[in-house]
C-alpha cells in the first residue's frame, strides 16, 4: 500500500501562530497584498490534512518529526541567466500585484537584485525613506503613518511604509511584512523588485508571480522569464523564494540544477528542474504554497511505499521548509 504523509496529519506536530491561522481560514485583504488569486496547482498530492486548532501563542518550533528537517526558504539557487552565466539570486521583495505582464521576456544581463532589505534599510526610489530600526509601526490605516502609506496583509495587520502600491514609486513597491515590521519599500525595477505590471520592471525582465495563497495573498516581483517561453533553448523558467521577504523572482536555469528543499515551478517543468526529478507542492495547513524539490512526491517514488510531502512550517516569526522525503 502506497501512502502520502504531511507533518499536520500528526498530532502536535508543529504549533502555528493565530494570525497565520485567520490568514489561511481566508480572512481579510488590503491593499498593500491583493487578495484576488487564481487557485494553486494540487495535482499529485496527498490527502488535505485536517483543521488545526491554534493558540494565540506566536513562539512555534519545529515540525516534531524525527525524521525530518527544517531549511530557511531564502536561500540562494544558482541558476544560469539566458546568456549562460550563473544567476545570481536576489532578495529583493516582491510587491503585491492581483495580475502578471506576459509580454515577452529576455535576459536580464546580468542584473542583480537592489531591492530593500528587512528593517533598517533604506528605499531605492531615491524618497530618501528608511524603515526604523526594529521595523515600521503598526497600523490598519494610511492616515495612522507619517509616510501616509499602510502596507497590508489581510488579518495580519499592516505596516507604516513607503509605499503600499506601484503607483506611490518611481518603478515598483516591494512588499513589507507586518509580522517581521519590515516596511514596504520602493525599488528600481530590477530582478527580484516587487510589481504589479511590467511597467515597474526595468527592460528586459517580466512581472512574475511569486507567492500565493488562495483569496489572501498575492505577491509578484521582477524577473528574467515568467515561464520556460521566455528562456533561452535548453533551460527552465524557475523561482526562487525568499518566504520570509514575501518575495522572490524567476530565472533561467539548467535541467537538473535545483537541490532538495529549493524552489520549483508546480505548473511548469519543475519535476525537470530538480536534481531528484521531483517537484512537490510544500503546504502549510494543508493549503499549497510553493513548490520545492523533494525525494519523492508520492508513494509511488519511495521503496517503503511511503512519502513525507514538504510542507511550509512557521518557526517563530519565520517560515521554513521541512524537507519532504521517503518514509
Amino acid at each position: 500500500m502506497h501512502t502520502i504523509m504531511r507533518r499536520s496529519n500528526f498530532p502536535g506536530a508543529y504549533g502555528t501562530a493565530a494570525v497565520l491561522a485567520l490568514v489561511l481560514a481566508g480572512c481579510g485583504g488590503g491593499k498593500g497584498a491583493e487578495t484576488e488569486m487564481g487557485s494553486s496547482d494540487s495535482s499529485g498530492m496527498g490527502t488535505t490534512s485536517p483543521p488545526m486548532t491554534t493558540s494565540v501563542d506566536t513562539t512555534v518550533g519545529p515540525p516534531q518529526t524525527t525524521s525530518s528537517s527544517s531549511t530557511s526558504v531564502g536561500l540562494d539557487d544558482t541558476g544560469t541567466s539566458s546568456s549562460g552565466a550563473p544567476s545570481t539570486d536576489s532578495t529583493g521583495s516582491s510587491s503585491s500585484s492581483s495580475s502578471s505582464d506576459s509580454g515577452s521576456t529576455t535576459d536580464s544581463g546580468g542584473t542583480t537584485d537592489s531591492g530593500s532589505e528587512s528593517s533598517g534599510s533604506e528605499s531605492t526610489g531615491g524618497g530618501g525613506f528608511v524603515c526604523p530600526p526594529g521595523g515600521g509601526g503598526a497600523c490598519i490605516a494610511p492616515g495612522e503613518c507619517a509616510s501616509n502609506a499602510c502596507y497590508l496583509v489581510g488579518p495580519l495587520g499592516g505596516v507604516c511604509s513607503e509605499c503600499d502600491e506601484d503607483a506611490d514609486c518611481a518603478m515598483g513597491c516591494s512588499p513589507g511584512n507586518p509580522v517581521t515590521g519590515a516596511c514596504a519599500l520602493c525599488c528600481d525595477g530590477s530582478l527580484g523588485c516587487g510589481c504589479e505590471t511590467g511597467l515597474a520592471c526595468q527592460a528586459g525582465l517580466s512581472c512574475a508571480p511569486i507567492l500565493q495563497i488562495p483569496g489572501i495573498l498575492s505577491t509578484s516581483a521582477c524577473s528574467e522569464c515568467v515561464d520556460d517561453a521566455g528562456c533561452p533553448a535548453g533551460l527552465l523558467c524557475s523561482p526562487t523564494y525568499d518566504l520570509d521577504g514575501l518575495s522572490g523572482h524567476f530565472a533561467c536555469v539548467l535541467p537538473g540544477s535545483k537541490a532538495i528543499d529549493e524552489g520549483c515551478d508546480l505548473t511548469g517543468s519543475g519535476d525537470a528542474q530538480c536534481a531528484t526529478g521531483q517537484c512537490a507542492p510544500a503546504a502549510i495547513m494543508g493549503i499549497p504554497v510553493i513548490g520545492v524539490c523533494s525525494e519523492c512526491n508520492e508513494g509511488t517514488d519511495c521503496a517503503s511505499g511511503s512519502c513525507m510531502l514538504p510542507e511550509v512550517v512557521i518557526n517563530g516569526t519565520m517560515l521554513e521548509v521541512a524537507t519532504g522525503m521517503c518514509v
